[in-house]
């Protein structure tokens, strides 16, 4: 598919994506909310845990980016046939890469426990790891077909599919945490089993969707035809540096949370809080980036790279417009959001100044995430990773400053947030601009 570079075509691309995530993150502020109502070691436990996880499941989420520019770059070009070569040689190497991380979770308690001081936070996050792991093959499996949709610019299944998860998981998530309808109360191994079902049978359920849909089989998916070395490394090759730049995104994000663990159980608390409520503001923004990455590497596909950097500030525009929306609603409500996530009241106080730093820094994240997610659909996945390096480095030093040396509130600690995205917009506006990227080929 060709893509066209109105806001009808960017919205038709970047919507279903965005009520993806926003079913993503009702599930994500759901677990909040429930073990919130358990316990601070609970609530602590599900973001240590939980930031773990995500830094593995978001380096196969990198492979799966990775080989949707390739897939928007062959379809922008019309060579339909290359693209079923491409998705069966990515759904191999990630359950592959699936099995490997299962393996690597199932040894976590060495790392957790090497770096979590408190023992009771320890053992409720690795209870949650090692149930949250079930899941991590199918998952893997899920990116893979994700790819293929984003890169053809078919994103409707992707908004079906987290709905799906996202109410299985509500469901699953009130009965085992609780126990209710004769379960027995499991507090965090419940939120754990909970997330694992439910994205074990959405997973199941895209990977159904791509194989029996008729529309679909012209592109030649699942025929795993023998191994090509050349089409595997191709994908490998473009993926590597975003697997890079993910892991070292969540790895900062894991040493955030782990340094502000240092400053006591109810800091963590509020990091965690304002973590989902976080994750809600950022919502919107997810689809718009994926927009942008697939469609200039379909654009460039098509020869018209004149039109990428008209095309990505009409993305920028639209992705700053339903933020800006966003950020004044829940700045004239801002106990909102933070009640949806606890009823402590002290927690909520506690948490005012953290939430205010997030929405100045929702509004940077959605212009910086665009520019970035542009620079790696260009397929210079190398200068992400440097741009990504450079701005981890930065904010790193940032959090270990004012943890550990200066040991400083956790409001200065969150203002980590405005300093990296205001620095990762900077870095990749810069080289858009300068224009190497024009004589890439993918």
């Amino acid at each position: 598919m060709k893509v066209t570079t109105t806001y009808n075509q960017i919205l038709k691309i970047a919507l279903p994506i965005t009520l993806g995530g926003v079913a993503q993150t009702i599930l994500n502020l759901t677990d909040t909310a429930f073990l919130a109502r358990v316990g601070e070691v609970e609530l602590g436990a599900a973001a240590i845990g939980g930031v773990f996880y995500f830094v593995l499941v978001m380096l196969g989420y990198a492979l799966g980016t990775g080989a949707q520019i390739i897939i928007s770059r062959r379809a922008g070009e019309g060579n339909t046939g290359a693209i079923g070569i491409v998705f069966d040689h990515t759904l191999i190497l990630l359950a592959g890469f699936g099995v490997l991380l299962f393996a690597f979770m199932l040894c976590s308690p060495v790392i957790i426990n090497s770096i979590i001081s408190d023992d009771a936070i320890a053992a409720a996050s690795n209870n949650y790891i090692f149930y949250r792991s079930f899941a991590m093959v199918f998952t893997m499996a899920g990116y893979a077909v994700r790819a293929f949709f984003v890169g053809i610019s078919q994103t409707r299944i992707i908004t079906y599919q987290a709905v799906l998860c996202c109410l299985l998981n509500m469901a699953l998530a009130y009965v085992l945490i609780f126990g209710k309808c004769g379960f027995q109360p499991m507090g965090i191994k419940g939120a754990a089993i909970a997330n694992a079902v439910s994205e074990i049978i959405a997973a199941l359920y895209i990977i159904l969707w791509a194989m029996l849909r008729k529309p679909f089989k012209a592109y030649g998916l699942f025929k795993f035809a023998r191994f090509n070395k050349i089409a595997a490394f191709k994908i490998v090759e473009i993926s590597l540096p975003i697997m890079l730049q993910h892991f070292l995104s969540m790895a900062a994000w894991f040493v955030f949370f782990v340094l502000i663990e240092k400053m006591g159980r109810h800091p963590l608390a509020i990091s965690n809080i304002i973590r989902s409520c976080y994750m809600v503001m950022m919502t919107p923004v997810w689809g718009f980036a994926a927009a942008s990455n697939s469609m200039i590497s379909n654009l460039i596909g098509q020869g018209r790279k004149q039109d990428v950097l008209p095309v990505l500030f009409k993305i920028i525009k639209l992705s700053l417009f339903f933020i800006l929306i966003l950020v004044a609603v829940l700045a004239c409500f801002p106990t909102l959001l933070l009640k949806l996530s606890t009823n402590d009241s002290l927690l909520i106080a506690d948490s005012m100044h953290c939430f205010y730093i997030t929405l100045a820094a929702t509004i940077i994240f959605s212009i910086s995430m665009n520019l970035l997610s542009a620079v790696s659909g260009t397929g210079a996945t190398r200068s992400a990773l440097i741009i990504e390096l450079t701005n981890i480095t930065i904010y790193t030093l940032y959090i270990f400053c004012f943890t550990v040396i200066v040991k400083s509130t956790v409001e200065v600690v969150w203002l980590s947030e405005i300093v990296y995205w205001t620095s990762m917009g900077i870095w990749s506006y810069y080289y858009l601009i300068k224009g190497k990227w024009k004589n890439l080929a993918v």
